[in-house]
């Protein structure tokens, strides 16, 4: 919250933090409306939710849901041009070797 007060004019945010569904959208919620228009928001490792953490905030929405429900995503979020979940062409058994990433981008 403390740097969101400080800086805005982002050009492109990434987050790469709990990975938790309720941080992600908490991140989304405060730094969207610092990101300049045109800008890109990307969420890495969208596939997984640490378990202990998720636990933690239960009835939490999935993020990657929010992203493909556009009602859900503009209660949480306004001015999103468009919305788009990648997956990684890495093919394997290890789950943490083929993540999603989502990147948003602000409308103009």
């Amino acid at each position: 919250m403390r740097i969101a007060a400080i800086f805005s004019g982002f050009d492109i945010i990434i987050d790469d933090g709990s990975h938790a569904s309720w941080h992600q959208q908490l991140t989304l919620r405060t730094l969207f409306p610092r990101l300049e228009k045109g800008g890109l928001y990307i969420i890495e490792d969208l596939h997984y939710q640490p378990p202990g953490i998720e636990a933690l905030y239960p009835g939490t929405r999935k993020t990657r849901a929010i992203l493909e429900d556009g009602d859900a995503l503009a209660a949480l979020i306004s001015g999103v041009d468009e919305a788009t979940i990648f997956r990684s062409p890495i093919e394997n058994d290890n789950p943490m070797d083929t993540g999603e990433t989502a990147i948003i981008r602000k409308s103009r």
